[in-house]
C-alpha cells in the first residue's frame, strides 16, 4: 500500500473499496491519464461567474451571495452528473474553500474529505484534484486548531505535489511554505527551517523580494533560525543578507 493511502486509511479519512486488488493500490496513475480528467465544459460558465463573485467577496468581506450560488451550482451538479462524478468532487471542493473563506471551515471540512475520497477513487493520487483536496484539507485543519492532524496531510501534499507538477510549481511553492508555518507553531524549527531555506530562495528568484511569499518565507525562515539559536543568522536574514545559493540553477 502507497505511502499516501496508509496515512489516510489510518486517519480514517479514506476507505479501499474491497474489489480493489493489492496490485492496483500499489500502481501509480499514469499523469497522461490523470491530466486528461477535467471538469465538464458545460459547468465552465458557472466557475468562471463564481471566480468573479469570489474575488468580489474577498474584497467586500460579503461571502454570503456567492455561497448561496455555489450551493445552487453544487446541487446542479449532483443531479445532472451524480455524487460520484469528478464534477461533483471538483465543485464540492471549490464549495467548500468558499465556506472556508467566509470563516465557516468547519462545514468545510467533511466536503474537502468527501471531495478526497472521490478524487482518489475516480482519479487517484497524482490528480491535480487530489493534491488540492489534501492541501485543502490540511489547510482547513490548522484554521479549526487541529495543528498536529494536518501535519500528515501538508507532508502528503507536498511530497505529491513535488514529484507531480515539480519543484517549483506555484502549488508546491505554497503548499510548502504553509507546512513550514504549521511546523513552526509546532516548535518544529529543525523542520521548518529548510523548507523556509527552499521556499525563500524559490521565492526570491520566481516572484521578485517584494512579494507576498518572499516576506513570508523571509521572516519564517529568519524565526526558525532564532529558535534554532542561531540568532545571528536570523539578523542577517531580516537584513536581506542571506547566502542562500538559487534554487534553480540559471
Amino acid at each position: 500500500m502507497r505511502p499516501i493511502m496508509r496515512a489516510l486509511v489510518a486517519g480514517g479519512l479514506l476507505t479501499v473499496a474491497p474489489d480493489v486488488s493489492a496490485t492496483e493500490l500499489n500502481a501509480t496513475v499514469p499523469d497522461e491519464i490523470t491530466s486528461e480528467a477535467k471538469m465538464s465544459d458545460r459547468w465552465t460558465n458557472d466557475m468562471v461567474r463564481l471566480e468573479k463573485l469570489h474575488q468580489t467577496a474577498y474584497r467586500t468581506g460579503d461571502h454570503e451571495r456567492i455561497i448561496a450560488e455555489s450551493a445552487k451550482i453544487l446541487s446542479q451538479v449532483q443531479r445532472d452528473s451524480g455524487d460520484q462524478s469528478f464534477d461533483f468532487a471538483t465543485m464540492l471542493n471549490a464549495h467548500a474553500m468558499f465556506l472556508n473563506a467566509a470563516d465557516r471551515p468547519a462545514e468545510a471540512r467533511p466536503l474537502l474529505a468527501q471531495s478526497l475520497q472521490l478524487s482518489h477513487d475516480l482519479v487517484g493520487e497524482r490528480h491535480r484534484l487530489t493534491l488540492r483536496n489534501l492541501h485543502n484539507y490540511a489547510f482547513v485543519l490548522v484554521r479549526l486548531g487541529e495543528n498536529k492532524s494536518a501535519v500528515p496531510y501538508f507532508d502528503l501534499a507536498l511530497r505529491l505535489r513535488s514529484e507531480v507538477l515539480g519543484e517549483f510549481d506555484s502549488q508546491t511553492m505554497l503548499t510548502r511554505v504553509n507546512y513550514a508555518g504549521l511546523l513552526l507553531r509546532l516548535d518544529r524549527a529543525q523542520e521548518a527551517e529548510p523548507l523556509f531555506a527552499v521556499s525563500l530562495a524559490s521565492s526570491r528568484q520566481l516572484l521578485g523580494e517584494t512579494h507576498g511569499m518572499t516576506i513570508r518565507s523571509r521572516k519564517g525562515y529568519a524565526t526558525a533560525l532564532a529558535k534554532l539559536g542561531r540568532g545571528e543568522e536570523a539578523k542577517s536574514v531580516l537584513a536581506g543578507q542571506d547566502n542562500l545559493p538559487a534554487a534553480i540553477p540559471s
